[in-house]
């Protein structure tokens, strides 16, 4: 996460404004992932599977999301964030470091797999809309046509959904 690490600092302080953490979290991540991950945020509260869903199926590796996931929360509750409840892992998160003749491997921390978001936004204290919505402000004034087009697009997708339920229910 070396490359978030002034980011996740900023945020973990909680001094950070919204604006300057947008711009200096998209020129890392885009304004596509960016946006993607606070939709997942979004529907933590009312279902933290949707929500992992929606934050591990985006762009980028499960090890990426996890640490924007972890930048983005601190910034929404304005520092490092305490879960209700310890969370059982299968394996260590830290990276496994193996040195064979010579030559350093790293192996990504196994225990973030498919299914770890869920677990986390399950413990985590309820996001709160009005911070989601300041961020996504941000976004907008930062961005304003692509958050429109994407704004649009999730539209399409939320009414698709909607319409599938009910041809399904029939």
């Amino acid at each position: 996460m070396h490359l978030f690490d002034d980011v996740l600092e900023d945020a973990s302080s909680g001094k950070l404004a919204d604006e300057e953490f947008t711009r200096l979290f998209t020129n890392r991540i885009g304004v596509l992932a960016m946006y993607t991950m606070l939709v997942g945020l979004s529907k933590a509260n009312r279902s933290p599977e949707e929500a992992g869903k929606w934050i591990e199926e985006a762009f980028g590796t499960l090890v990426q999301k996890d640490g924007w996931r972890i930048c983005l929360n601190r910034q929404i509750f304005g520092g490092r964030v305490r879960l209700r409840r310890p969370i059982k892992l299968k394996q260590p998160v830290a990276p496994e470091i193996i040195i064979e003749e010579g030559a350093i491997f790293v192996k990504l921390p196994s225990a973030i797999e498919p299914g770890l978001a869920a677990k986390v936004l399950r413990e985590l204290q309820p996001i709160p809309d009005e911070r989601l919505e300041e961020l996504k402000g941000s976004l907008r004034k930062l961005y304003p046509s692509e958050i429109k087009l994407l704004e649009e697009a999730l539209s399409g997708i939320t009414e698709a959904a909607e319409i599938s339920k009910s041809e399904v229910r029939k």
